[in-house]
């Protein structure tokens, strides 16, 4: 199943806490009308890169790999090849994916609040011709439901972790003989619908591990949504694409915003009968993982403070005479 619909309404809202519910009155994020992020209108970090893959690709290395081996030889030549080539990637176009990957996810989150927000002013606008009413067009601003700052930083890191955690499982899964390709795809897809539907969930105020855990209840559906995202990363190079899905991802972003899984899954049960399939436990090898670097820094943290304490405390006892204050003498008279 595809899993992907763009609906052209929203749902009614709900008392479903992973469904968009209507703002109170005295929401402060604004929509549409929310500040642009410098150079965001003249400056796109993927269109240069992926030109300058596409031409060290197909033009420089085939004449550099046909130098170097009429120079050195077959061998040595194509070993030089591969080293500079390696080398190429490692100084220039890794780095240019990462920042481009820093630079677009904070545009993401930007493209995912105002979805939100013009998702619920039409639902509010909804609602007001339903009952009659109307609705003012300078209604106070909305915002997305925050959790308290130490909530919201513990999630970030752990979302962080989970998320580079799972990265590295589709690398492993994909070195794998037969199965390796199906099963590091198909990993790779429940990454892309997870990271397209958590900006929304995270602006609603979702904690981290309710996420986890319906994602996991509904993972043929994110599955589906997710599939579509990997193809060109699956039919061409890393590099390329992941520039092509870079450009590509704000459509997933607003569609996930706009999504309605358990909707969904209630018109298919109506359609074709009940059918409900058991949780699948998609990220429990990354959620071990992510626990266990978290144990071993939050350990390691600890060890070095009680070093750092036993070495900064004044000894109490030498030769085992403890020190004692001097005593003080009354003042005379």
């Amino acid at each position: 199943m595809s899993g992907i619909r763009a609906c052209s309404e929203l749902p009614e809202p709900t008392s479903d806490p992973l469904l968009p519910t209507p703002p109170d009155q005295d929401h402060t994020m604004h929509g549409p009308e929310r500040r642009r992020l410098p150079g965001q209108e003249d400056h796109d970090p993927l269109r240069f890169p992926p030109r300058s893959v596409l031409l060290v690709r197909h033009g420089l290395q085939p004449l550099l790999a046909t130098t170097l081996s009429a120079l050195l030889g077959q061998g040595p030549g194509s070993a030089a090849t591969s080293l500079l080539m390696g080398a190429y990637g490692a100084l220039w176009v890794l780095p240019a994916h990462v920042v481009s990957l820093l630079i677009n996810t904070l545009w993401y989150a930007e493209l995912a609040e105002l979805t939100i927000a013009a998702g619920q002013r039409q639902a509010l606008v909804r609602r007001a011709e339903r009952l009659g009413e109307g609705l003012s067009a300078r209604r106070s601003p909305i915002k997305a439901r925050i959790p308290d700052p130490m909530t919201l930083i513990s999630e970030s890191v752990y979302r962080i972790l989970l998320l580079c955690s799972i990265s590295l499982q589709t690398f492993v899964l994909d070195l794998l003989p037969v199965i390796g390709r199906a099963t590091s795809a198909a990993l790779m897809a429940w990454l892309y619908a997870l990271y397209s539907f958590d900006y929304k969930w995270a602006a609603h105020g979702i904690p981290l591990i309710t996420r986890v855990s319906f994602f996991e209840t509904h993972w043929a559906y994110f599955a589906g949504f997710g599939l579509l995202p990997i193809l060109p990363v699956l039919l061409t190079s890393f590099f390329i694409g992941s520039a092509v899905v870079g450009v590509a991802f704000p459509l997933f972003i607003i569609l996930a915003a706009d999504a309605n899984p358990k909707a969904r899954q209630a018109e298919v049960q109506q359609a074709h009968g009940p059918a409900q399939l058991s949780p699948l436990r998609v990220f429990a090898p990354a959620s071990w993982m992510t626990n266990a670097a978290l144990r071993s820094v939050g350990g390691g943290m600890r060890a070095a403070t009680r070093m750092l304490s036993r070495r900064w405390t004044p000894r109490r006892a030498e030769h085992g005479e403890s020190r004692r204050p001097a005593p003080t003498r009354e003042p005379a008279g």
